[in-house]
């Protein structure tokens, strides 16, 4: 019974780690890139997972978490932070 639990769950785990490969191919050239992102996929996007559009919009929505080795792989195809608003002063009034 042991035996095929593990042999299930090595099954899940190769699954899930070819849908993540082609998640992130849509980012990531290579085995070097991939892996950089596997983990963040995993931890902030795993319900997005097998659809790689979904993953990478996942990724770039969490960019400020993800671990830098992600970060610099998507760092290329990510759209610019958003300028922060700067707050204006209230118009002094007129007495």
């Amino acid at each position: 019974m042991r035996m095929r639990t593990q042999i299930a769950i090595t099954g899940i785990v190769l699954a899930a780690g070819a849908a993540l490969s082609a998640t992130t191919a849509a980012v990531c050239e290579t085995l070097e890139e991939r892996q950089g992102c596997i983990g963040d996929a995993f931890q902030f996007c795993q319900k997005e997972i097998p659809d790689r559009a979904r993953v990478f919009a996942c990724l770039t929505d969490n960019r400020n978490v993800i671990s830098a080795a992600c970060h610099a792989v998507m760092a290329p195809y990510l759209p610019p932070d958003p300028q922060p608003k700067s707050k204006s002063m209230p118009k002094a009034r007129s007495r």
